[in-house]
């Protein structure tokens, strides 16, 4: 998942028209503004968070895709699943409670889907239940999960309920886009406030890099052929901490290899070790990031990081391998 095979045309139009939008979009601008002018792209909107846990993190994001002239279906595990990656629910039965929502002048539907088992559906099992049942008779142009409250880049990427539910509609063959938002350590004293005022801009910017994919989008070939992108956005005060700073761009780039998620194992309690669990730099140190182009690095530097995802874990190591292995190796 760290080396997405996204088509070179791809990286091009989103190097283009993403990285050079002027100011970085704080709301939905012209190229996806167009959407409203043609057809609706039909967009699943899932998370893992639940319908109501992560406040209007998810609305905002809803909002903004309804405004570019979307149709979009709201499909969500009914209860918080974060850090549950691509779990999925194997036994038992699904159910899912709906209400609806303004999307234009028009109604969208939202599904909250729950499990028969203690562990509840996952949002894997949101995507696979929006797939197979809600959008049985046609799959939808592109799965966007989030906006997460809380960045999911370097090692936590592999955890994410966020990018899970993204790589289980990539694997589905449907191109998502995973989105959360990072949170800054000056924000952690102020209740995250400053995250909460961004959403608005990035949710636009999430909108917008939809409408800049379609721009480059050629008959009816799906917005991103070989799987998806995973998008944070960060959230960064001056050095006198008082003002958030807008991001001062977008990159592309890689999944890193630094931490944003600390866990740890106290001393043990009656033969149990309880789990210690931080954010990087709140105050535990962050890993030190290895790999070049990294999201991490461009999110220290206060940019948004984008970076593709193949959804299959697969690596491009084969080369190297085939030297090392190929006493092994047969036919």
């Amino acid at each position: 998942m760290t080396r997405g095979r996204v088509p070179r045309q791809v990286i091009a139009a989103l190097a283009l028209s993403v990285i050079a939008i002027p100011g970085v979009a704080v709301a939905v601008d012209k190229a996806s503004a167009k959407q409203a002018d043609v057809a609706p792209l039909h967009i699943l909107l899932t998370n893992d968070d639940g319908p109501t846990a992560s406040g209007e993190y998810l609305t905002v994001v809803r909002d903004a895709l309804c405004a570019a002239g979307n149709a979009v279906t709201v499909v969500v595990p009914s209860t918080d699943q974060s850090g549950n990656g691509t779990r999925i629910t194997v036994k038992g039965s699904v159910s899912a409670a709906t209400s609806t929502f303004t999307c234009r002048s028009g109604q969208g539907t939202q599904y909250a889907v729950s499990a028969s088992g203690p562990a509840n559906a996952s949002p894997a099992d949101a995507v696979l239940f929006g797939l197979k049942v809600v959008f049985a008779d046609h799959p939808p142009d592109l799965v966007v999960s989030g906006m997460n409250p809380g960045g999911n880049f370097g090692r936590v990427t592999n955890h994410s309920g966020t990018v899970g539910a993204a790589v289980t509609a990539i694997e589905q063959g449907v191109p998502a886009i995973a989105v959360s938002m990072e949170y800054d350590a000056t924000d952690a004293t102020r209740g995250f406030a400053g995250a909460a005022a961004a959403r608005p801009a990035a949710a636009g910017f999430v909108a917008d890099l939809i409408g800049h994919l379609r721009q480059g989008r050629s008959g009816d070939k799906p917005l991103l052929p070989d799987g998806g992108l995973n998008v944070n956005w960060p959230v960064a005060y001056d050095r006198a901490g008082l003002t958030v700073v807008p991001p001062g761009g977008a990159e592309l780039t890689r999944i890193g290899t630094g931490e944003s998620i600390v866990l740890g194992y106290l001393p043990a309690v009656a033969g149990a070790y309880p789990i210690s669990a931080g954010i990087c730099g709140l105050p535990t140190p962050c890993a030190a990031e290895t790999r070049r182009h990294a999201d991490t690095t461009a999110l220290a530097a206060n940019r948004i990081s984008i970076s593709p995802l193949d959804g299959d874990w697969s690596s491009d190591a084969r080369k190297d391998l085939d030297k090392l292995l190929r006493p092994m190796l047969t036919g």
